[in-house]
């Protein structure tokens, strides 16, 4: 792992302040290296509910990025109504 990522900072960060996301990803990085030299994983299974816990995490951010973003355009779209209604005037 190359220390001078932005991923492998984030971790060395989050693992100084007993982050449970850091060390989550080094559980997660270690276990996929194993994987990717082709060993087995003595508890597959937790390394799965890691996986999937990750994944909710990223969509529940997504999501609310992405629902702030369309309320952001749903009230730019309103004020623009409001504007073009005030002209009429």
């Amino acid at each position: 792992m190359n220390p001078d990522t932005d991923e492998v900072k984030f971790v060395i960060e989050g693992i100084k302040n007993d982050s449970k996301l850091a060390n989550d990803l080094v559980f997660i990085y270690c276990q996929t290296a194993l994987l990717s030299r082709g060993y087995m994983l003595k508890e597959p299974a937790h390394y799965a509910n890691k996986i999937t816990s990750m994944l909710k995490m990223a969509i529940q951010k997504s999501g609310n990025a992405l629902i702030n973003n369309e309320k952001n355009e749903t009230d730019n779209e309103i004020k623009g109504d409001k504007a073009s209604l005030d002209e009429v005037d």
